[in-house]
């Protein structure tokens, strides 16, 4: 999303760009074909991920607010938890080596 509103969206002096219906209409958001197991597994998998997530950045604020030593472990956590949801949105996708570099700002 970033590197599209960056790239094709047209920017303004305030906080957030100005985004139009249109464009918004044309942004690549895959849908879940719920009569495909597979599709249905991913989208399951992808549910629990967030989900854990979600638990786990709750649980490093409260463990970083009280400075206790299980926040690195936390972190480190969220660290491996966002690469395999990077890794399941990037097979979601068929993105390639090369795309992959892209949206991770490897190769422009």
């Amino acid at each position: 999303m970033n590197y599209y509103f960056s790239t094709f969206l047209k920017s303004t002096k305030k906080v957030f760009s100005e985004i139009q219906a249109r464009q918004m209409s044309q942004l690549p958001i895959r849908c879940i074909n719920f009569d495909d197991p597979k599709d249905v597994a991913r989208h399951g998998r992808m549910v629990a991920l967030v989900e854990e997530m979600l638990r786990l950045q709750k649980e490093h604020a409260q463990a970083e607010a009280l400075k206790e030593d299980r926040r690195h472990d936390l972190a480190r956590r969220i660290e491996r938890l966002d690469t395999e949801i990077d890794a399941l949105v990037y097979e979601l996708y068929g993105l390639t080596e090369e795309e992959i570099g892209v949206v991770e700002g490897q190769n422009h």
